[in-house]
């Protein structure tokens, strides 16, 4: 970034990324192929020889060929400038392209540093706006800076943005930090220690994370290509009569199944520790400073005045141990990675409340003293029904081919009817934690989808909120209650099904931007309100 530099208004000063960008980008580039490549390469050597698939490396070699010369291209062609009111990105070779952010819509600039950055000591700076959305369209990305570059860079925008910030509210007073008179120090990434992860919660949070799902995918996925993996002549080895007799065991059935969950399960524990590794967070003025991640070590910046909405996530593994992650929604932030909307990745139910108030005071609830207005009883049919009648239907279907083909009823056909129980059970949960409640401007609703989720926001923050209800729901006066906050990518949707109708039209008036009478609050008493 250089030393002092003056910008004067009709002035841009253009700067390139560190050469390292073309490495980086080739193996972005080149890492889908990878995969591909290492199936067709072993499988053809396990059949004797790679000859009949040689054509193949030849179109790999033409193509990584064609990736290196594009990416020393597109770092020629990458430049990002500063002048003394907007940050400007020129990329693109045929289809160009020049972006331009103000800075005084800036809301976040965040470091990121993935393994082969560290390699090269660069990083990658990503600039938030209020468009948000996913980032690609709306936001800028500059690669492979260095880490000083990328600081004095945050550091510069951040005056900028106060700077040109003061000048369109003069009221509130000088700041100390002009743009256009030095880059200036570093803006800290101390600030104050809020939480920081501990090994034990480490470790607590990838036992009881919901990335087994992933895990026992990716299990699944090397299992379909053992036979190419393992040599031909191994296979022709294996006693597979013994084997065929021993998998008919039930019981052998269910040790595999148990093998592969395990696997799978320290798969999910690796990568949690991988991901959320090394988490603290800290306060700067107005902002949280977020720091994670042992691989693709990241740093987030959230300003509080833009989170939307704080969501607490029991997920199954958590809940039965009085365990919750918090979540945030915020405006204009991206989603593009899961984390992004990563609050705390775990902490005890009943310090919730504490928590909330020392980050945002704004959203601070107990969730275990709090008590919500459920959904009436007559509804719980309208949780339980649907889903059960449906899985039992697609059962009934899957027994009755298998009769067709094989002209007599299989056991394991029958032990499927048990998923509709386990629908039917799931339906009741739903019931069960389904709820709302409204006490002034703040608004919390409960609900379950997969993990339990209690959600807590304010009357300010609602973009619009609506009710609905099918008609079955009419004849049982019953509505369903949405509403959305301001989120980046497909964030920010709240709703609670079945409620009463004359509770949903009480949530309708009492959350308008400006209510013009108030309904009684069917929380403040007991009486039968809407029934």
């Amino acid at each position: 970034m250089g030393p002092a530099v003056t910008t004067p208004t009709d002035q841009v000063i253009w700067r390139q990324a560190n050469p390292a960008y073309i490495v980086i980008q080739f193996f972005r580039n080149v890492r889908p192929m990878v995969l591909p490549f290492a199936i067709i390469f072993v499988s053809g050597g396990a059949r004797g020889g790679i000859g009949m698939d040689s054509w193949y490396l030849w179109i790999t070699l033409a193509i990584g060929i064609g990736i290196a010369i594009s990416s020393v291209i597109s770092w020629r062609f990458f430049r990002f400038g500063l002048s003394d009111r907007q940050l400007l990105v020129r990329s693109g070779i045929l289809n160009k392209q020049e972006r331009a952010v103000a800075y005084e819509r800036i809301q976040a600039v965040n470091i990121e540093e993935a393994p082969l950055d560290r390699v090269f000591g660069v990083v990658r700076v990503q600039v938030e706006t209020a468009a948000g959305g996913g980032g690609k369209e709306s936001d800028i990305q500059i690669e492979a800076l260095r880490r000083d570059e990328a600081e004095q860079l945050r550091t510069w925008l951040g005056q900028a943005r106060q700077h040109l910030r003061q000048e369109a509210s003069p009221e509130a007073g000088p700041t100390s930090a002009t743009p256009g008179t030095g880059i200036g120090e570093t803006i800290p990434d101390e600030g104050e220690l809020i939480h920081k992860l501990s090994v034990g919660e480490l470790l607590l949070a990838g036992a009881t994370s919901g990335r087994i799902g992933p895990a026992a995918a990716i299990v699944g996925f090397g299992a379909q290509f053992a036979d190419d993996v393992v040599p031909q002549s191994m296979w022709e080895r294996l006693p597979w009569s013994d084997v065929a007799s021993v998998v008919s065991s039930v019981q052998t059935v269910f040790l595999v199944v148990l093998v592969l969950g395990l696997v799978a399960w320290v798969l999910s524990v690796i990568s949690t520790v991988l991901s959320i590794g090394g988490f603290e967070i800290r306060r700067h003025d107005d902002q949280l400073l977020l720091r994670f991640g042992l691989l693709d070590r990241r740093r987030l910046t959230i300003p509080v005045r833009r989170i939307q909405a704080v969501r607490v996530v029991e997920g199954v593994l958590r809940q039965p141990f009085g365990l919750a992650e918090l979540r945030f929604e915020t405006a204009g932030y991206t989603t593009e990675s899961g984390e992004h909307g990563m609050l705390l990745p775990i902490l005890r139910h009943r310090d919730t409340a504490r928590f909330l108030q020392d980050v945002v005071p704004d959203f601070a609830f107990d969730p275990v003293a709090i008590s919500l207005r459920p959904v009436p009883a007559r509804a719980l049919r309208r949780y339980v029904m649907p889903g059960a009648v449906q899985v039992a239907l697609a059962v009934t279907v899957v027994v009755a081919i298998a009769w067709r083909v094989t002209g007599d009823v299989q056991d394991w056909s029958l032990y499927l009817y048990l998923l509709v129980l386990v629908v039917a059970v799931y339906g009741w949960l739903e019931f069960r934690d389904a709820g709302w409640h409204l006490e002034g401007d703040r608004l919390v609703m409960r609900g379950r989808t997969g993990a339990r989720e209690t959600v807590i926001t304010r009357r300010q923050r609602l973009q619009h909120r609506r009710v609905e209800a099918n008609w079955f729901q009419r004849r049982a006066r019953l509505v369903t209650f949405r509403a959305s906050v301001a989120a980046g990518g497909s964030g920010g949707g709240l709703a609670i099904a079945n409620i009463e109708s004359g509770d949903g039209e009480y949530l309708l008036a009492a959350l308008a931007a400006t209510p013009r009478f108030r309904f009684p609050n069917p929380t403040a008493s007991s009486s039968d309100f809407g029934r």
